[in-house]
């Protein structure tokens, strides 16, 4: 269990855990020298059966806010420290709406330097503070010097530490840091709260959002030597890496592999402060607490209750964080946010989108996914996008943002709730998408292929990228149409011709113009034989359109009924099998394959045996060397009919 102090200046908070652990968080000379702490400071109580409790003693003093905000990050309790002299103070109250935008729920309260008051004051002071606490609240009186309340207090501790709900160490290893040093005789160490997963020794992890790889070399977990470090534990990791500690920063992050990257936008909701003196506008510039990472940023606000462009004290909103660099979180992770000159504590709210996008922000199915990110459990996401809003979802990315690891992916997708969720495999892509909205695409990708059948009916089908764009402009999103029709065409639905896609069942319908023009050129070829006409030639014999000829030579190519050698010429396959023979067996013969050779076998002019053999070449049937070619495949080669 990590426990945090909150409260003012001088009210105690370190002598408290110095009360309770015997430790002195006061570390540094000037703190010493000054009475009151500067930096974080922790303490550990190593209880029996296994339990530990860290404490982490935050600066009371207002000049160190920041500081005490990167402390209060991530912890189970807060010990709520008040002076029974003072009672509550400005930095209480501060502390006390940090920790509730943190989202802070256990507290306890200890109100301190009892041995100053009287029975009527301390009962005067703890009604006070207690009406800020959330109810049920415990409370207790103690002294740090003279010892009174400090064991009741410590045993309050120690129970509450073994009844602590054990943190689930899922999702991917993450832990901010808060602190880095190298160590003489043990290298590189870094310390945080680890705020999900674990990690073990000699696990490769990342540093972010730098991208350096690290190997973790020893670990201590609640100030003990350990093996394993995992979620809500102080630790410090012993790492090996080629990174210098100048290069780490309070904030940065020590991720496991497949934990979410660095993002400089993010989609948010946040609750405004009931207690800001003034609104906060669009576009306004904020200081971003997260982890324990402080970074400025800019407000956008996409959706406010009131639709104005600007909040008011207590109002609630659908805001993107542009930020001023990058920072690495994921959907649940609290923050905090303070004006930019850092004097005033504005609101606090939770990530819903940590890879949000620059546009689009206002669109209804934008609008939709994030209230969709706001909901308890990522299964229920996940139903409302694709079975309530018929939603395609990017299932890897949903994944990052919710930091589910493989086996809790594997599993939300075997849920009851999710039983009408498709998973679709899209290349390198994984999409979510209801089984309604999936039987919907293929349903109109054959009712569009229907109609452009009808509408095309001499044509052999639609080429799959007009098919696309045409579906894309019905809104199937462009991701899901190559697994729908791939799809379709196991099911035989669909089938492809000549690289077209079209309906089974239905075939080009050739026009009856088309089929007699056919005729005549096919007549003119089979009368010229190895005298191969030209395309100009066949036009004067037969008198069809230049047009007409164009449709029919095209169709012809692509039924495999003719071969294309040039713009000019076109052949019949089997008299180019007749012509590949016979240059075949001049190239074995002692006069070998020149185009004097072959033109005179074959008894044509000199321009089509040069046409042929260029075709040959080009076909690699035949390679060129000097005057002669010689035969590189000694088989007809199919791809002759597909040129």
């Amino acid at each position: 269990m990590i426990v945090a102090t909150a409260g003012h200046v001088d009210h105690g908070k370190t002598s408290l855990v110095k009360a309770l652990t015997g430790v002195d968080t006061d570390r540094l000379e000037e703190e010493k020298r000054r009475g009151l702490s500067i930096n974080l400071g922790f303490a550990y109580r190593q209880l029996e059966g296994g339990a530990s409790i860290g404490f982490i003693d935050v600066p009371g003093h207002r000049r160190f806010i920041n500081t005490m905000i990167a402390g209060a990050s991530g912890i189970d309790l807060a010990l709520v420290v008040v002076a029974a002299d003072d009672g509550p103070m400005p930095q209480t109250y501060e502390h006390l709406d940090v920790l509730t935008q943190l989202g802070v729920k256990a507290y306890i309260l200890v109100v301190t330097k009892i041995d100053r008051v009287d029975a009527e004051r301390l009962a005067e002071v703890s009604h006070l503070c207690l009406a800020l606490l959330p109810q049920n609240t415990p409370s207790y009186a103690v002294s740090n010097t003279g010892g009174q309340g400090i064991p009741d207090l410590r045993d309050a501790l120690d129970r509450e530490a073994r009844d602590w709900r054990q943190h689930r160490a899922c999702g991917h290893f993450r832990m901010s840091v808060d602190r880095s040093f190298h160590l003489k005789g043990t290298g590189l160490v870094v310390t945080g709260t680890v705020s999900s997963g674990s990690t073990v020794v000699g696990d490769t992890i990342t540093l972010q959002p730098q991208g350096k790889t690290l190997r973790v070399r020893s670990i201590h977990a609640q100030d003990q030597a350990a093996d394993l470090g995992s979620a809500g534990q102080r630790c410090a990791l012993n790492v090996a890496g080629n990174v210098p500690s100048d290069a780490i920063s309070t904030g940065d992050w020590l991720v496991g592999e497949g934990a979410p990257g660095p993002t400089s936008r993010i989609d948010v909701r946040l609750e405004l402060l009931a207690n800001v003196p003034f609104t906060v506008k669009h576009l306004t510039p904020v200081k971003l607490y997260i982890g324990a990472k402080r970074i400025a940023a800019r407000l956008f606000l996409i959706r406010s209750e009131t639709g104005e462009k600007f909040l008011d004290p207590g109002d609630s909103a659908l805001v993107q964080l542009i930020i001023d660099g990058s920072i690495v979180c994921c959907r649940g992770d609290r923050f905090l946010l303070r004006d930019d000159s850092e004097t005033v504590t504005l609101a606090g709210g939770s990530v819903l989108d940590a890879q949000a996008p620059k546009r689009g922000k206002f669109r209804p199915a934008r609008l939709a996914h994030l209230e969709a990110q706001e909901l308890a459990s990522p299964a229920q996401a996940i139903a409302a996008m694709t079975i309530g809003h018929s939603t395609v979802v990017d299932y890897s990315a949903f994944k990052a943002n919710w930091n589910l690891n493989d086996q809790e992916a594997t599993a939300l997708l075997g849920q009851d709730s999710l039983a009408n969720v498709k998973l679709v495999e899209a290349g390198d892509e994984s999409l979510l998408v209801s089984t309604q909205r999936w039987a919907d695409s293929g349903a109109a990708i054959l009712a569009e292929l229907a109609s452009w059948h009808d509408a095309h009916s001499a044509e052999v089908g639609i080429k799959p990228a007009e098919l696309k764009q045409s579906m894309e402009q019905q809104g199937l999103p462009g991701s899901l149409f190559m697994p729908v029709v791939s799809d379709l065409l196991r099911r035989e639905k669909l089938r492809l011709a000549e690289a077209k896609i079209q309906l089974s069942g239905r075939s080009a319908q050739v026009p009856k113009i088309e089929e007699e023009g056919w005729r005549k050129i096919e007549a003119i070829f089979h009368r010229q034989g190895r005298q191969i006409p030209l395309v100009s030639e066949i036009q004067a014999e037969s008198g069809l359109a230049a047009g007409l000829m164009t449709k029919i030579f095209r169709r012809q190519v692509q039924g495999k009924q003719l071969v294309k050698l040039n713009d000019k010429r076109y052949a019949l396959p089997a008299e180019l099998q007749s012509l590949a023979a016979v240059a075949r067996d001049l190239a074995a013969s002692a006069e070998g394959l020149s185009v004097i050779h072959f033109r005179n076998t074959i008894g044509c002019g000199r321009r089509l045996a040069i046409e042929v053999l260029e075709y040959f070449d080009a076909a690699r049937f035949t390679q060129r060397r000097d005057q002669e070619r010689i035969i590189l495949d000694k088989e007809f080669p199919e791809q002759f009919f597909s040129r």
